[in-house]
């Protein structure tokens, strides 16, 4: 397992991998009991520390990452250092002091804490997209939808199941493709050239969990030898906490919230539903 992953699991509070065990779809797991909800999630295939990062508060993000790399920094350490070797240290360096936010962290913190832009391209038409993979690999996709939107209206859709580079579904449990539903259909590459037509003119592309979609495409398109779109990408989750406040922030949570139909790990459901996201919020943040 990711290391990294598993150390962000330790690092998380019981009512964040309650949040975690919730958002994922983890069943089985006590959640009374954190010890119970990280095992549970060491075994899920679609935890990740990018999704695990995604569903806490933005100041939570940039403690974990800070956590996180110190643990980094402890392992490396340990790794060259042993107990009958110690290295010494310059007086400088015995120093106190206290630690600065690293590159990785800066970043993180930028993007939590910015507000929804103003930008011009946000007023233009866009395209909501939305992948299922079929194991772990980010190449793996297995469905593909598109939800084009000009002004606050829907103009164009389309949905296309993908035969994978690989036989073997994980999540089958989570939206119900087989191989066998998808044996005969294309590989990623003529689907894309079919899809990347609704592309035409847009100003951005949106996605709920944004970086995930976004890795996939790029590990789809790298995969089939294609030049990946680009269009800046714009999230959902980061827009409902932005403009609305929500905790938790997952698709059937926001819409819920918008009173929004779903049908959710269906593609096409998804990739309406974050259409309808992204024109209401672009509404009210515009009122």
């Amino acid at each position: 397992m990711d290391q990294n992953l598993d150390r962000i699991l330790l690092f998380l509070q019981r009512d964040e991998l309650k949040l975690a065990i919730e958002s994922l779809g983890v069943t089985g797991a006590d959640k009374r009991s954190p010890a119970q909800m990280r095992a549970a999630l060491t075994r899920c295939p679609a935890a990740s520390v990018d999704r695990l990062l995604c569903l806490v508060q933005p100041e939570r993000t940039v403690q974990l990452l800070a956590c996180l790399r110190s643990a980094q920094q402890d392992s490396v350490r340990s790794s060259i250092e042993t107990p009958s070797q110690p290295r010494s240290r310059s007086p400088i360096e015995a120093r106190p002091r206290t630690r600065a936010l690293s590159p990785i962290d800066t970043p993180r913190l930028t993007r939590a804490r910015r507000k929804p832009d103003s930008a011009d391209h946000l007023r233009g038409p866009f395209v909501a997209i939305d992948f299922e993979t079929a194991d772990t690999g980010r190449d793996s996709a297995c469905a593909i939808a598109a939800v084009r939107v000009e002004g606050d209206e829907v103009v164009d859709r389309c949905m296309r199941l993908i035969r994978p580079p690989r036989q073997a579904f994980q999540f089958t449990y989570i939206h119900g493709i087989r191989w066998t539903d998808v044996a005969r259909e294309p590989t990623f590459g003529p689907v894309w050239n079919d899809v990347r037509s609704m592309l035409k003119g847009a100003a951005f592309l949106v996605a709920h969990n944004a970086s995930f979609d976004k890795s996939v495409l790029n590990a789809c398109c790298s995969r089939a030898g294609l030049e990946a779109p680009c269009l800046p990408f714009e999230c959902t989750v980061r827009w409902a906490r932005q403009v609305w406040g929500l905790r938790p922030t997952n698709l059937p949570a926001v819409c819920r919230h918008l009173d929004l139909p779903l049908r959710h790990h269906d593609a096409a459901s998804d990739a309406e539903a974050c259409a309808r996201i992204m024109i209401a919020a672009r509404r009210e943040h515009a009122g």
